[in-house]
């Protein structure tokens, strides 16, 4: 068995390698218009809002987090869909602006 030192380092190393993977990934995405399913939004979204995309499972991945509308008839219902185009990524969350 391996001393615990010895796997935390490795563990630490592995997980870096995996995140880089991963931010890198999502920068493929930006320019990107995609569905976004609401899962919270205040002022209706004027504020704007939270959502995850298609590839995004609740609690394990990253978020859509969801720009206010430019448009000031557009509105976000939680559970409902909406489309937005992906601007920007930060950390292991995409930025995207409603369509």
């Amino acid at each position: 068995m391996l001393p615990e030192a010895l796997r935390e380092e490795r563990r630490s190393r592995f997980m870096a390698v995996a995140e880089e993977v991963s931010i890198q990934r999502l920068h493929q995405r930006v320019g990107a218009t995609m569905q976004v399913l609401v899962d919270s939004a205040s002022a209706l979204g004027k504020k704007g809002g939270i959502g995850r995309s298609y590839a995004d499972a609740p609690e394990i991945d990253g978020l859509v987090r969801l720009l206010p509308p430019e448009k000031i008839s557009k509105t976000y219902k939680v559970g409902e869909f909406t489309r937005a185009r992906v601007v920007g990524v930060e950390g292991h969350d995409l930025i995207a602006l409603p369509v």
